[in-house]
């Protein structure tokens, strides 16, 4: 299966940056300071849900995830996504 950005990503340049980030596990606040994004729920809804989603990111913890030390890496279909996509 080919990795793909989900059709509803707003701006694919943010998912680009999130998973090249979490390519280490990250939580979600540094996620979300690295992309300048300011609204936490807005970022997890309109980004870091959508790569869920699609299976490019996943939850360190996935049995809790609301925990409060949880964290976010990007998977092996995300890597894939992300050596396929075109240089700037």
């Amino acid at each position: 299966m080919a990795a793909a950005l989900p059709p509803d990503l707003p701006r694919p340049e943010v998912a680009r940056q999130v998973l090249v980030f979490a390519q280490k596990p990250r939580r979600r606040s540094q996620l979300q300071e690295r992309t300048g994004m300011r609204h936490a729920a807005n970022f997890l809804a309109r980004h870091l849900k959508p790569l869920l989603d699609a299976g490019l990111m996943e939850l360190t913890m996935p049995d809790s995830p609301n925990a409060p030390n949880q964290q976010y890496r990007t998977t092996r279909l995300g890597m894939q996504l992300l050596s396929a996509w075109p240089a700037d």
